[in-house]
């Protein structure tokens, strides 16, 4: 087998496989990539499978780390499961919506305390406060208010009933 093959055969076929410091040493920005994802805009990145969203990311929270920041990366991969609660139609939506913001607040708490314990600069008597605010709030996260919902009957006859729905938290 040629050596190029063999460096092929030894990539990994899914950047999640990979380390954060294979995914920034192999990123490449093409374009203008890079500027359009680093501007105070909120961003969306939506992609098929291997288009590079999580080498973006990577490479996103490296720089935010190299700059002095602190960024939290949550895999929402790992929040809920498609057999769980989230999709079970007999729970009402707001409740599986709940459940579903209080698991994402889980893990951004998590990622916090982690990032918390591993930096030495952060003066952890200052953080305990702020970060034991955010676990009670957590306990106290609800979806109040009415659902919509749509549906689609046929190509183009379709029903719509809406109203508000709120956070409280």
């Amino acid at each position: 087998m040629k050596p190029i093959n063999r460096v092929l055969l030894g990539l990994s076929k899914r950047a999640e496989r990979a380390s954060s410091a294979q995914l920034v040493a192999s990123f490449v920005d093409v374009g203008s990539l890079l500027a359009s994802v680093t501007n105070n805009d909120h961003q969306v990145i939506y992609g098929r499978r291997g288009t590079g969203k999580t080498h973006v990311l990577s490479k996103l929270h490296a720089d935010a780390l190299s700059g002095g920041n602190f960024p939290i990366l949550i895999d929402l991969r790992t929040l809920g499961s498609t057999g769980g609660i989230y999709s079970d139609s007999s729970l009402p939506l707001s409740e599986r919506a709940t459940r579903l913001i209080t698991d994402l607040l889980w893990a951004l708490h998590d990622g916090i305390m982690e990032r918390a314990l591993d930096d030495e600069s952060v003066d952890l008597a200052a953080l305990q406060p702020r970060i034991d605010a955010l676990r009670d709030s957590i306990s106290q996260v609800s979806v109040v208010g009415q659902v919509t919902h749509a549906s689609a009957v046929g190509r183009s006859d379709a029903s719509n009933s809406s109203s508000s729905a709120g956070f409280v938290g």
